[in-house]
């Protein structure tokens, strides 16, 4: 584990990018409205597997479906996450650890995201 405390942004996404596997937390005032960061879809973008710690997850479920070797958990998950850790832990060791190809993560951009979130609102007039 590593923790550089605060850094630039191209620094923090340098460091995602030679990342093994990623953990996000979500903030506990979403937890009623899963909320989809930015840096989770930065996340995805790296390849690495992700464990998403959410007890309202139902968006950023369907994000995360990109990812096969990501998932949501909650306190009720321990035991699952521990495992999974074990196990890619294990595949790094072995040296068969791969970062994964996800396909259409174009569709995540901001400027698609954005280009949604406008054709939205201009269908409400």
């Amino acid at each position: 584990m590593l923790n550089k405390g605060y850094i630039d942004h191209n620094n923090a996404i340098s460091t995602i990018k030679s990342s093994h596997l990623l953990i996000n937390f979500n903030y506990k005032n979403t937890e009623e409205t899963d909320m989809i960061s930015g840096k989770l879809i930065e996340y995805l973008a790296s390849g690495s597997p992700i464990i998403n710690f959410s007890n309202s997850a139902k968006e950023s479920e369907v994000v995360l479906k990109t990812s096969p070797k990501s998932f949501n958990a909650n306190n009720n998950n321990i035991n699952q996450v521990v495992t999974f850790i074990k196990s890619e832990y294990n595949e790094w060791m072995e040296g068969r650890y791969k970062k994964q190809n996800l396909t259409n993560m174009s569709s995540l951009s901001r400027e698609n995201l954005t280009k949604k979130l406008f054709d939205i609102i201009t269908t409400l007039k």
